[in-house]
């Protein structure tokens, strides 16, 4: 697709063109983007994603930022004098912490993270990078040869790479953009409300799809603001409980007692397949898969916050995909 402009010279629309262009705009510090721009143009490859200020979950729990970052195969770079990955998460702005969590990549078994020491001479540092390269190329040519590289498509959608896969991980990473697209991964429609899909359904197989746009962590005595109709869904920082609560809970109207239970022995029994809606590492809000989640318990008394809790990181899509 082209756009003209008053000169009449076509404007390409290009994804990747505009999502390179941004991920390499991110940082404005002058030895950092010449170094992580070399790397990226020495590398030479197209089915790799770079990211950049990626946030990273550390093993002990704390969360820790690194310059540059490739996904697939779990590998870091930082190129500042400080070594981002001893910041604690009370070291970040706090907001923003909560908005990235969904998002953050765990330090794996296999993580890698190469320092590229940016105050040296000129070449020094090229000869840093050089290394650096060789050994994330190193490190891709290992996975592919063992099977387990998923190569960088940013052309198809994210619901085609689940029905190829004909299962949806954690670990897959998929960004969707929409409710809908979630749905198709499953060959469904989302029922609307009105013009908009609905954030929470019943999707079939004994399963329910479930949206929640998560809080956002505030400072001062407020805790956390709601980001949609009153509710607060927060998320735990090993992301196994997720916290579901009504605000202003005591103004709500109080149904009959057996249709109370009702709804309390069918909120017992549900598998909730959800996707957190967040905002990515270039600030735009998107829909990740974080497990399969079962109600747990009420954390109070007056049982107004519910606990969910992970009882699964994948979700197999066979049962949808083989409906005739």
């Amino acid at each position: 697709m082209t756009k003209k402009t008053k000169t009449d010279t076509p404007v390409v629309d290009d994804w990747k063109r505009e999502y390179l262009i941004r991920t390499f705009s991110l940082t404005n510090k002058k030895y950092e983007n010449y170094i992580l721009n070399a790397i990226w143009h020495k590398l030479d490859r197209d089915d790799i994603q770079p990211v950049t200020q990626q946030y990273i979950k550390r093993s002990d729990g704390g969360y820790g930022l690194v310059d540059l970052y490739f996904p697939q195969i779990s590998f870091a770079i930082e190129c500042d004098e400080k070594f981002h990955l001893k910041i604690t998460e009370k070291d970040m702005a706090r907001q923003h912490a909560m908005e990235v969590m969904v998002f953050a990549d765990d330090e794996a078994k296999d993580f890698d993270i190469k320092r590229i020491e940016a105050h040296r001479n000129i070449e020094d540092i090229e000869k840093q990078i050089d290394k650096v390269v060789q050994k994330i190329k190193d490190k891709i040519e290992n996975e592919i040869h063992q099977g387990k590289f998923i190569a960088w498509d940013h052309n198809k959608p994210p619901y085609d790479i689940a029905i190829s896969n004909r299962k949806i991980r954690f670990t897959d990473k998929l960004e969707f953009k929409t409710i809908d697209d979630i749905s198709r991964s499953f060959r469904k429609s989302a029922p609307k409300r009105g013009f908009q899909p609905r954030s929470y359904f019943d999707i079939g197989n004994g399963y329910h799809l479930w949206c929640p746009k998560l809080a956002i962590e505030i400072d001062g005595d407020v805790g956390f603001r709601p980001v949609t109709k009153n509710w607060i869904n927060t998320l735990s920082a090993d992301r196994e409980e997720l916290f579901e609560k009504k605000e202003s809970s005591s103004t709500s109207k109080k149904g009959s007692s057996k249709k109370d239970q009702l709804k309390k022995d069918r909120l017992e029994n549900e598998k909730r397949i959800t996707f957190a809606q967040s905002k990515n590492v270039l600030g735009e809000r998107a829909y990740r898969f974080v497990g399969v989640y079962a109600f747990d318990r009420y954390a109070d008394a007056s049982e107004s916050v519910r606990v969910y809790k992970r009882i699964a990181t994948e979700i197999d899509l066979t049962a949808w995909l083989e409906v005739k």
